[in-house]
């Protein structure tokens, strides 16, 4: 029979491998912070990792892996804050605009902004179509993804 069990990490003896924070900076970024164990290993398995070629193919690009320069898919980890001799190299991801506004009008309320009484939800009200950008948005979740199959369990024997 098991036990629930709960865990604080608090009271257990796991190495910490990573941090995330947020920047309210203009963009807005997610601050990563990566120990250097786990990062040495991934850029010596990385190759092994089936979910980095699973995204590799659907983004039709490479995992960019020179953890010095921008890396990850388009280059979206950049290098924030490395001091010689700190614990964890920390990266920055700006969070993407993903909407852009048009001269067009919107096809859905024909640029009156309402729709049966409420603002339009597809140019927020405003009567203007939205363009919508996944690329960086996919850039984002795919490194995302790789990271964390290997912060997860990074299997350094």
């Amino acid at each position: 029979m098991s036990e629930d069990r709960i865990v604080s990490l608090d009271h257990e003896n796991s190495p910490e491998w990573f941090y995330l924070d947020f920047l309210p900076v203009d963009p807005p970024c997610i601050l990563i912070g990566i120990a250097h164990p786990p990062l040495r290993w991934l850029k010596e398995n990385l190759a092994k990792y089936r979910i980095r070629e699973m995204c590799e193919k659907r983004l039709g690009e490479e995992f960019l892996a020179d953890y010095h320069q921008p890396w990850g898919f388009g280059g979206i980890l950049v290098p924030y804050k490395h001091k010689p001799g700190a614990p964890f190299l920390e990266y920055t991801i700006t969070i993407p605009p993903f909407e852009t506004l048009t001269e067009q009008k919107c096809s859905e309320c024909k640029g009156r902004g309402k729709r049966d009484g409420m603002n339009c939800l597809y140019c927020d009200g405003v009567g203007k179509k939205m363009e919508r950008d996944w690329t960086r948005v996919n850039r984002v979740a795919a490194t995302l993804m790789v990271l964390g199959a290997i912060i997860d369990k990074p299997l350094m024997a």
